[in-house]
């Protein structure tokens, strides 16, 4: 039970960063469109996010970035189990770092909007 609930709260850390990702972009394009002109995505330092953004578009790449990050959360939890190391604290460091992420989304979202 305690792992299922870990792992809903892991799904809502994802998509609040792809969310935040769409949303930073929609920004760029919106208040900066000569600087996004050459390169729409140019925003997005993910380089496998920046593939499937230029492959597929913005909101189906997005898709196809939350599939990579819940198999991302599989293997690392394949990897943990498989060397008994405590399931917990390697669980939180993941949640800890999509935390950082998260926070560096949001504050490109305030400086890229018009609301500063």
């Amino acid at each position: 039970m305690k792992l299922l609930i870990i792992f809903f709260v892991f799904l809502a850390l994802i998509f609040l960063d792809k969310g935040l990702t769409i949303m930073n972009i929609k920004q760029t394009w919106k208040n900066f469109p000569d600087a996004t002109k050459n390169d729409p995505y140019n925003v997005e330092r993910n380089p496998v996010a920046k593939f499937f953004f230029e492959k597929s578009g913005l909101y189906m790449g997005s898709f196809f970035m939350i599939l990579i990050s819940i198999l991302t959360l599989f293997i690392i939890y394949g990897i943990v189990k498989y060397f008994s190391y405590n399931l917990n604290i390697a669980i939180y460091v993941v949640m800890l770092i999509y935390g950082f992420i998260i926070t560096n989304n949001f504050y490109f979202l305030l400086k890229y909007s018009v609301i500063i």
